[in-house]
């Protein structure tokens, strides 16, 4: 089996010396075309990001009757058993009290 060491790999064989060459002109297309899209979104209107409710809106097939989590459920819901065995809700109450430092 013929393994190629990475000396044995010649640079041409690698990136093409005229590519190589060019490298600051790909640089400075990607600045300019950063720097395009930035200008560009942030010329979009603000009133559209902080409008609120969307109106307008078709009921999907894929909808449920069912009623959306609170926050409070959401952010508090978790695994942690170590925490407490009683209820998903004793983990967020208790890790508060829960010393990181040291860690040893």
């Amino acid at each position: 089996m013929l393994i190629k060491r990475p000396d044995d790999i010649a640079p041409s064989e690698i990136t093409p010396r005229e590519l190589f060459e060019r490298r600051r002109e790909f640089i400075k297309a990607a600045g300019a075309t950063a720097l395009l899209g930035a200008a560009l979104f942030a010329g979009l209107p603000r009133r559209a990001w902080a409008s609120g409710k969307f109106t307008d809106l078709q009921k999907s097939p894929y909808s449920v009757l069912e009623t959306p989590n609170s926050l409070r459920d959401i952010t508090t819901y978790n695994n942690f058993v170590e925490f407490g065995f009683d209820g998903k809700s004793q983990p967020a109450e208790r890790a508060g009290a829960m010393k990181t430092r040291p860690w040893t």
